[in-house]
């Protein structure tokens, strides 16, 4: 019997029988509240049946990605619900997602035939159009690079004429156009090669090669008069090239990694235009001196990220004694000078397969992956210091055959890490840490069995992770849901009192 009274329920029931007013609140949770918990309490879900997805792209609080459903290829958006994700335009390879002013660009082929030119959308299917055909020779990718500056898209284009030059776009036909011819002659395989790497101080830094100086370091302020040579590193002629790469913003100045007959690729500094002079940009420290066979050793600095104040990056400082063809690789630290640039931490083993690589910054911690010959390759974390840079865990102990066996994709979320690891048990399944061993705990398993779900493509938005399951469909978690993770489902927690018919 049940009986109410004001606001509270009372149920008179023989203990050890099934309550009916439970049972009833049993479906009511089961049908009306059990399909939202899954996604309200910051476990990992589904978003929708699509198919297969690709190129998922963060752009504000939704993401913008390639779809192929039952019906063909598409350009997709999601805002993480169900009826939040949808087909915008039908059409096949749209990738490349870029922001710019209000609208994004992208490149995509609408007529099946190979060739992928650039397209724009406001969002919605009847503001999506293609801006122009630029490659008219051949069925082939010729658009790369897209970056915002100054309200404009700038990008890589091959055009049958100049080949591949650096363009710019307003976003409609007439105001796209190359911003400058810089390799004068004609050569369909390669051109400057141009493409908009890195913005500083109003000006777009990249390499490009005009034929007379190899790849060298170019600015532009987006102008054709505005864009030159800003610095010819490796001087020479046409085959010397430093190739600049990697760069990095730091405070006034900006890095970057560049290569030199004299001292090998090195991490350069440089304080840009400053009143029209590049006086500022030098070899920051040769961190791998000496030579090898006639020809400099290079660190190969590269995973240049900032922290604590500092620009942190892997580099080369040493051959390994037992196999003299591989380097030694470690982790450094700089502040800028050549005196405050040094060796953090390394370890003997950190060369071959087990370089360090992924640097990524969760708070006061710097993760990254790497391995050694007892662990193999794991995630690791640092403070910054050689005494606290060490394994985060031992995640899948003994020997590990595949790709997926290892830890891929550091992706901060918040004030956490998610990554893509095999444990030895479940597969390649998506796990978190805090920077402690104890935290570092597997999310879900998403797909039981020891191939996993293999998770991918983690881009994170103000209000979710978004990734990929077994490089196909499309997977959440809301980020401003309480973390269910690691508690008790609905299941454990109540349906054991239910069916128990206690008062």
């Amino acid at each position: 019997m049940v009986y109410f009274y004001q606001k509270n329920v009372f149920v008179d029931q023989e203990e050890g029988t099934c309550n009916p007013f439970l049972f009833f609140l049993l479906f009511t949770f089961l049908f009306c509240i059990i399909p939202s918990v899954s996604k309200a309490d910051g476990r990992p879900y589904k978003v929708k049946n699509i198919g297969s997805v690709a190129s998922l792209t963060p752009i504000n609080d939704s993401i913008y990605f390639w779809g192929d459903t039952a019906n063909g290829e598409g350009l997709w958006t999601s805002d993480g619900t169900s009826t939040g994700t949808n087909e915008i335009y039908h059409m096949i390879g749209s990738r490349r997602f870029t922001l710019v002013n209000g609208n994004i660009f992208f490149t995509a082929d609408e007529n099946y035939d190979g060739n992928s030119e650039l397209w724009l959308t406001d969002g919605t299917h009847d503001g999506t159009r293609q801006i122009k055909v630029i490659n008219t020779y051949c069925q082939c990718d010729s658009i790369s690079g897209l970056k915002s500056f100054k309200n404009l898209l700038f990008f890589s284009a091959f055009d049958p004429v100049y080949s591949w030059e650096l363009w710019r776009s307003d976003g409609i036909a007439q105001g796209t156009a190359m911003v400058k011819n810089i390799h004068p002659e004609e050569q369909y395989e390669q051109g400057s090669g141009a493409a908009p790497d890195f913005e500083f101080q109003d000006h777009l830094y990249f390499a490009a090669d005009n034929g007379t100086h190899g790849s060298e370091l170019w600015v532009s302020d987006g102008t054709n008069v505005g864009t030159y040579i800003f610095d010819d590193i490796n001087p020479g002629g046409q085959e010397s090239h430093s190739a600049p790469s990697h760069f990095i913003n730091f405070g006034d100045k900006f890095l970057f990694s560049a290569f030199t007959d004299s001292a090998g690729r090195e991490l350069w500094i440089s304080k840009g235009l400053v009143n029209g002079s590049n006086d500022g940009t030098l070899l920051l420290k040769d961190i791998f001196p000496g030579t090898k066979d006639g020809v400099a050793n290079s660190s190969d600095p590269e995973n240049l990220v900032l922290f604590e104040g500092k620009v942190y990056f892997i580099a080369a400082d040493s051959y390994n004694p037992d196999n003299p063809s591989l380097k030694n690789y470690a982790l450094w630290s700089t502040d800028g000078t050549p005196e405050g640039t040094s060796k953090v931490y390394g370890h003997p083993d950190w060369y071959g397969n087990y370089i360090p690589g992924q640097l990524t910054v969760v708070g006061d911690k710097l993760f990254f992956v790497a391995g050694d010959q007892v662990h193999q390759v794991e995630v690791w974390v640092s403070d910054g210091t050689a005494s606290g840079t060490h394994l985060l865990k031992d995640i899948y102990p003994g020997r590990k055959d595949g790709f997926f066996d290892y830890p891929r994709g550091l992706t901060k979320v918040g004030a956490s890490l998610y990554f893509a690891a095999n444990d030895g048990r479940t597969g390649s399944e998506l796990w978190k840490s805090d920077g402690t061993a104890d935290g570092t705990v597997l999310v879900k398993d998403i797909v039981p069995g020891s191939d996993g779900s293999q998770p991918d493509e983690f881009v994170v938005t103000p209000s979710h992770l978004f990734f990929r399951v077994n490089s196909m469909e499309l997977w959440a978690i809301d980020r401003n849901a309480t973390s269910g993770i690691g508690q008790g489902s609905f299941w454990d927690l109540f349906l054991p009192a239910i069916l128990s018919g206690k008062k």
